[in-house]
C-alpha cells in the first residue's frame, strides 16, 4: 500500500511517479516573516465565516446528513477510478552575473484530476514545516524548526522541511482538521481543479535548478563577444527539458556567430527585429555543465555622433533571459508524504503523483562587462 513505481506518464509531463496509497483537500493562509511563523488560520476561519455564514453552514448541514457536498453531484460512477495529482511550481528570480540569487520567488500550486467513483474522502500530507511541528507535538513555531532541524519521521524521510509563505486552498478542504491535524482533508469535486496554491518569496527557503553565469567583452569598435556558461544542480536521474536561454543584442548588430558545447545554436535563432537570439538546449540532464559563445558584430558608429549606440549597449548590457521545464524536481523541496482515498465501497483507486518546475515570468541572469 506504500509501494512507488515508475512508469510512463498517461497526462502532459515526462516521468511520472505511481503511488499506491489513498488522497485528500485543504484551505488556509500561513505567512512566515523574518524567521518567525504567523498562522493566519484564525482570521481565515473568521473571514469564511463573516463573508460566507450561510454556504458554509448550509453545506456544513448537507454533508452531516446526507454525505452531500454542493461541489460534488450524487452518484457518479467510473469504471476506473483514479486521481491525478501535479504539483507545479514556477520559479522567478535575478541571478547576479557570478551565479548568486540576488531576489525572486516561487509560486507553486496542486493541480488535481479527480475520476472517482461515489462520494470518496480524501487526505493529503505535505512536508511543509506547518504540518511537520504538528505532528511531532509542536504547539507553536520555534525557531530551531523553522531553521530546517528535522521534527520527525516523516519529515526525515522526506529529507527537507518546505516553509510555504502563504497558502490557499480549495473551498472543499475541511479547515477544522487542517487546524487539528495540519492534513489535508476534503470531498473532491469531480474532475479538474486546483487543490491549493502557495508562494515562497524568501530565497533562503528554495533552490534554482541551475547555475547560470554570463559575461561580456569588447573585442574592438564593431565586435564583442557574450558568454553563458550554465549548470543543471539535480541529481543526475533528472532531465531538464527545453532550456532555451535567450540572449540579448545591441540594436546594430549586423551578424552573430554562435558556439556552444551542447544544444542547437541556428543561424535562424538570430531575430535582429527583436535584437536577441537564443541557443536551445532540448535536453539537460542533472550535474551536466555546458558553454555558449557568440561573436556579435555591429555597425561601425559614425563621426558626427557623440557616442555610439554600441558602446552605450555594453555599458548596460541587458540581463540574458531563461526557460525551461524540470519533470520530477521541486525547487522548495515539496513533496507529497501521502494520498489517501476512502469510499465507504472499498474501492481502490490508481492514483498518479508527478511533480514539475519550470521558469516564471522573468528569470534573468545578469551580464558582466
Amino acid at each position: 500500500d506504500g509501494s512507488v513505481h515508475t512508469s510512463d506518464p498517461p497526462g502532459p509531463f515526462f516521468l511520472v511517479v505511481f503511488l499506491s496509497c489513498r488522497s485528500s483537500h485543504t484551505r488556509t493562509h500561513a505567512k512566515t516573516k523574518k524567521g518567525k511563523t504567523v498562522n493566519t488560520l484564525d482570521a481565515l476561519l473568521r473571514r469564511r465565516k463573516k463573508d460566507a455564514a450561510e454556504d458554509s453552514s448550509a453545506g456544513a448541514a448537507t454533508l452531516g446528513v446526507t454525505g452531500a457536498v454542493p461541489w460534488r453531484k450524487h452518484g457518479i460512477v467510473y469504471k476506473k477510478n483514479e486521481v491525478y495529482l501535479d504539483a507545479i511550481e514556477r520559479v522567478s528570480a535575478l541571478v547576479g552575473a557570478d551565479g548568486s540569487l540576488i531576489s525572486g520567488r516561487v509560486n507553486g500550486s496542486i493541480q488535481m484530476k479527480v475520476y472517482l467513483s461515489g462520494m470518496p474522502e480524501c487526505k493529503i500530507g505535505l512536508n511543509d514545516k506547518f504540518m511537520m511541528e504538528a505532528e511531532s507535538g509542536f504547539q507553536q513555531a520555534t525557531s530551531t524548526a523553522l531553521e530546517g532541524r528535522p521534527t520527525s519521521v516523516a519529515q526525515k524521510a522526506c529529507r527537507s522541511q518546505v516553509a510555504l509563505d502563504y497558502i490557499k486552498f480549495h473551498q472543499a478542504v475541511k479547515l477544522q482538521h487542517y487546524e487539528s491535524d495540519h492534513q489535508v482533508h476534503f470531498v473532491p469535486p469531480d474532475g479538474e481543479f486546483e487543490l491549493l496554491s502557495y508562494t515562497v518569496s524568501d530565497t533562503k527557503n528554495f533552490t534554482l535548478p541551475f547555475t547560470v553565469t554570463s559575461w561580456y567583452k569588447s573585442l574592438g569598435r564593431t565586435r564583442g563577444e557574450l558568454n553563458v556558461k550554465i549548470r543543471a544542480d539535480f541529481p543526475s536521474s533528472l532531465v531538464a527539458f527545453q532550456v532555451i536561454t535567450w540572449i540579448p543584442l545591441p540594436k546594430s548588430t549586423v551578424k552573430v556567430n554562435m558556439q556552444a558545447t551542447g544544444g542547437k545554436t541556428k543561424s535562424k535563432y538570430v531575430d535582429l527585429a527583436k535584437n536577441q537570439t537564443h541557443w536551445k538546449l532540448s535536453e539537460l540532464r542533472g550535474g551536466k555543465e555546458h558553454k555558449f559563445k557568440a561573436i556579435i558584430e555591429t555597425m561601425a558608429g559614425t563621426q558626427l555622433s557623440g557616442s555610439s549606440p554600441t558602446k552605450d549597449w555594453e555599458k548596460a548590457v541587458p540581463p540574458i533571459k531563461l526557460t525551461f521545464q524540470v519533470p520530477m524536481f521541486t525547487s522548495t523541496g515539496l513533496r507529497i508524504r501521502f494520498l489517501k482515498v476512502h469510499e465507504k465501497s472499498g474501492y481502490q483507486p490508481v492514483k498518479w503523483v508527478r511533480y514539475l518546475t519550470c521558469a516564471g515570468d522573468d528569470y534573468e541572469v545578469r551580464v558582466s562587462h
